[in-house]
């Protein structure tokens, strides 16, 4: 065969060319589609190209460490066994697309990766290891067996470098094969490539022509180390829709795993399912795709078509976006006018799951995860737990936050949602809102403790919770410490319409008669401020703009005292206010405390970069309280929390300064982009921060509840309306089996803590020799589904407990 090759004499196709041992499949994780979407990088066909690729390479003396292929270019399975012509011209039909070489550093190699989707086959001796499809580790085994180290890359590392070999076309379209939108492109890096003349199909030829009947070809694996890799068949039910985005491929809809279907329970042991399907075919709540987001590529989902509650089919594969799991559909249209097969309808199979606080399920694996929680409303947009965290609200998609929030600035929601991840946006962590509604307050919590004791029939068995109350969050504001030097919120100034100001040049602002003031000379009750532009090369307040003291509340809802603030945005240069000199000599100690809102918006860092600083100047020195530092404002933080959406209280300690002017400044060249500042407080004390303080509800009881029929019913065990000495109750059981607990906590409003929907704990009881049964039992959504469906109600286990 290489000889006839060389001597590009035509071939048979069915010309037997070698033999392999393996299966040489395009994805390992499905047997039920042929699609190439998502590519698994984790390929023995993919494998095999790239194998042959580093072995012709160093075969002709040259050196080559990597090869790469990437998904589109590898375009069949071959079975094991012969390997014909046929098989090879089919898998690799490019016979023009040669191989080049280029130096990459572990940098470039790790960035490489990890922009095309952990998707590019590696030749042998590369391990990759990636969570959510963000890569962890990598490392080369270049003599595999043999006696030296493996080499583990560094992603910060530029000056190890490797030969790696590609095909002419992939260097040739790296902007496109890079279809995550990352920088990583060899020509815009200026990579220089070697070409080496050599085909890399005529290379998979002679590779697989060395090995026979009696010595096959081993492709050696996995090389890719994922914690998404999985696929199968299943019944889900709906828990949230994003059908309503302007492009179908930004769609989605959120899922719950009931159960798999009989060919899934079926290739259990494999195919990455094992965790996540039991030997029944339910789904183990503790496996992190048991609830996902139902990704279908350019399809989308008609409007409408679905909805939660809805019950459905789905066949898909594990994978992942930028950091965020996903079942990539794997079904398509199921037939005319079909989008799904839909099976059922069931509301109350997509309920959420509650958490006291955001913290419980602020994590990777509540990612896509159906919650429930309660918070204050503190802006249109924005809300605080009652562990005094606070997040903002975005709509179904995930790219927008929610226009306004239900109810007034201190009102208590119950949010319902999901939330995702996306490594390449700030915040890269989102609540996406289902619904929310405004309640009386928070509700308390509770859990019952972990069973240790070897539960018998007609023996009295303890059981025990702990429970807590968390009312929400008081604010603690500095505004208030001391005696008050002096102030300002800009309640003295005029309001007025937009600033016209053509003169684009640096000079001094001054007040134009219909707009709003700019500056303010104090009459001795609040501070003055003036107000300077510095030009960047824009047009400056030439049309039009949001500057000076206002009292629109659009995006603020309302100032932080009295109807005023001063507002800056799409200056087109500089605008910088400065506030009258504070004499602070007669005081030892000092310090001021400021209010500033910044909407949330896209800030640019470049052409020109949007920038914002507040700072105190003491005649000697500068010093900031805020500043984006040349870096991008959508990440700035304050507290530990995102500043944009919120009001956010900052201050600085004064003490032992004579004297001090507060300056806050704007660059930025939208509508969008502004800063809002009121509440401008100098006292004679010292910096203490400002901030909230939680506040500790009471709980008046605990009832603990019971099933033996594997959660369909629950009934009580108990109640427990002093808790001096804990909460706990006894409860006798009356038959062996399977036993499940909750608990539900009501607090002195007469709130109640909602039913979980996965039960605390759980115990075995037995007639004669008890024991303890570590496992727990499944959802009891999933029992209710079970019973609905197949009319089972048997006991159903697994091993998670609520979170």
């Amino acid at each position: 065969m290489t000889d006839r090759s060389k001597a590009q004499e035509p071939c048979p196709l069915d010309f037997v060319v070698g033999h392999s041992a393996d299966d040489l499949r395009l994805d390992k994780d499905k047997w039920f589609t042929l699609s190439e979407f998502p590519w698994s990088g984790d390929n023995k066909a993919g494998a095999w190209v790239a194998d042959s690729m580093v072995w012709k390479v160093n075969d002709i003396g040259q050196t080559a460490d990597l090869a790469f292929q990437s998904g589109g270019g590898i375009r069949r399975d071959v079975a094991k066994g012969e390997v014909t012509f046929l098989e090879i011209y089919e898998t690799y039909p490019w016979n023009d697309d040669q191989m080049v070489k280029v130096q990459l550093s572990s940098q470039n190699i790790w960035d490489y990766i990890e922009s095309h989707y952990v998707g590019s086959s590696v030749s042998a001796g590369w391990s990759i290891t990636a969570d959510d499809g963000i890569v962890t580790a990598i490392s080369y085994d270049q003599d595999g067996a043999g006696p030296l180290a493996p080499t583990h890359l560094d992603r910060a590392d530029t000056t190890t470098m490797f030969d790696v070999v590609i095909s002419e076309y992939m260097y040739q379209h790296d902007d496109w094969i890079s279809e995550s939108g990352s920088n990583v492109s060899f020509q815009s890096q200026g990579i220089p490539s070697t070409p080496l003349g050599i085909s890399i199909r005529d290379s998979v030829i002679e590779y697989t022509s060395q090995y026979d009947s009696q010595n096959p070809m081993q492709v050696d694996g996995p090389r890719y180390n994922l914690n998404t890799e999985l696929a199968g068949g299943f019944r889900a039910v709906v828990t949230l829709v994003n059908d309503a985005e302007s492009q179908p491929y930004f769609e989605a809809v959120f899922i719950r795993l009931i159960e798999a279907l009989p060919e899934t329970v079926a290739r259990r042991t494999s195919y990455g399912l094992e965790q996540l399907v039991n030997e029944d075919g339910s789904i183990n709540p503790e496996h992190q795709f048991a609830e996902t987001m139902l990704y279908r590529s350019h399809l989308g989902f008609p409007d409408g078509y679905l909805k939660v509650g809805d019950i459905i089919e789905v066949w898909g594969e594990g994978g992942f976006y930028s950091g965020n799991p996903q079942l990539v559909d794997q079904q398509g249209i199921v037939g005319a006018e079909e989008e799904f097969t839909i099976t059922g309808y069931d509301p109350d199979l997509a309920q959420p799951e509650y958490y006291p606080t955001i913290s419980e399920f602020w994590t990777e694996f509540h990612e896509n995860h159906l919650v429930k929680f309660y918070a204050e409303k503190i802006g249109d947009k924005s809300v605080r737990d009652s562990n005094g965290d606070v997040i903002t609200i975005y709509k179904e998609g995930g790219y927008y936050s929610v226009d306004v929030l239900p109810g007034n600035i201190g009102d208590t929601l119950e949010l319902i949602g999901v939330q995702t991840h996306r490594a390449t946006r700030s915040p890269d962590r989102r609540f996406r809102l289902r619904e929310a509604n405004l309640v009386n307050g928070y509700p308390p919590y509770s859990q019952i403790d972990e069973i240790s004791t070897n539960p018998e029939v007609g023996v009295p068995m303890t059981l025990s919770a702990t429970a807590g109350d968390m009312n929400g969050m008081t604010t603690i504001s500095c505004h208030a410490n001391g005696n008050q030097i002096a102030y300002t919120s800009f309640e003295e100034p005029s309001t007025g319409g937009k600033y016209d100001d053509d003169n684009t040049a640096n000079h001094p602002l001054a007040n134009i008669a219909g707009m709003a003031d700019v500056i303010y000379t104090s009459t001795g009750g609040e501070l003055g401020f003036s107000a300077y532009f510095t030009s960047n090369g824009g047009t400056g307040l030439s049309d039009s703009d949001y500057i000076g003291v206002t009292n629109y509340t659009g995006k603020v809802s309302q100032y932080t005292n009295g109807t005023q603030g001063y507002q800056l945005s799409d200056t087109d240069g500089i605008v910088t206010v400065s506030l009258d000199n504070v004499d602070l000599s007669s005081h030892q100690q000092s310090s001021v405390c400021i209010d500033v809102f910044v909407p949330e918006t896209s800030w640019e860092t470049s052409s020109p970069a949007d920038n914002l600083r507040i700072w105190v100047d003491d005649g000697v020195t500068e010093i900031d309280l805020l500043s984006n530092a040349g870096g991008d404002i959508d990440n700035i933080t304050v507290a530990g929390s995102a500043l944009e959406g919120v009001w956010h209280t900052i201050g600085l300690d004064l003490s032992g300064k004579s004297s001090a002017i507060l300056k806050f400044e704007l660059e930025a060249n939208s509508s969008s982009e502004a800063l809002y500042v009121d509440n401008v407080v100098f006292t004679d004390s010292a910096w203490t921060g400002g901030g909230t303080t939680q506040n500790e509800g009471t709980v008046t009881q605990v009832e603990f509840f019971y099933s033996t029929d594997g959660g369909l019913t629950f009934q009580s065990a108990g109640v427990d309306t002093d808790g001096t000495d804990g909460w706990s109750v006894q409860f006798t059981p009356a038959v062996d089996g399977d036993y499940q607990f909750y608990s539900i906590a009501t607090d002195a409003e007469g709130i109640a803590e909602p039913a979980p929907i996965i039960a605390d704990q759980q115990s075995y009881v037995e007639d004669d020799e008890p024991y303890a049964d570590e496992e727990i039992p499944l959802p009891l959504w999933a029992n209710l589904l079970f019973a609905a469906f197949i009319g089972l109600a048997g006991i159903f286990k697994t091993r998670s407990k609520r979170k």
